[in-house]
């Protein structure tokens, strides 16, 4: 799940069903080809292609229209 601590900050947060909590997976330092920290996005899990799509939202106050694929590699 991509999702922010604070407004326009991008965590990895991964769930994990045995502990029943949630785990911070992001890198640090961000890789470069990492999207910029999105609000008001739609995230969305494509179960047949285990595949995270993110849609939409803004970039500062910028409207943003792309589309975000991550399959977790």
């Amino acid at each position: 799940m991509l999702g922010g601590r604070e407004p326009q900050s991008l965590d990895l947060w991964e769930w994990n069903p045995v502990t029943g909590a949630w785990v911070d997976r992001t890198p640090n330092p961000l890789p470069v080809g990492w999207i910029a920290a999105h609000s008001g996005n739609t995230l969305v899990y494509d179960v047949g292609r285990r595949t995270a799509v993110l849609c939409g939202g803004q970039v500062g106050a910028l409207p943003e229209r792309g589309l975000w694929e991550c399959d977790g590699r």
